[in-house]
């Protein structure tokens, strides 16, 4: 895939079934990462918190 894009000139090659493997990866961990402190966020009252 990369040799249609890339002279072979040029030592670099591209794993995709490892590069779609990490962004999988990081893309659950950002969801896990954004669902931890909702459990602290629901239980806050906005009324209190701005003092009405």
């Amino acid at each position: 895939m990369t040799a249609l894009i890339i002279p072979a000139a040029v030592p670099m090659a591209f794993a995709i079934p490892a590069l779609s493997g990490v962004g999988v990866g990081l893309l659950l961990m950002a969801l896990i990462g954004s669902l931890i402190p909702i459990k602290s966020v629901l239980s806050i009252d906005p009324v209190s918190v701005i003092g009405g």
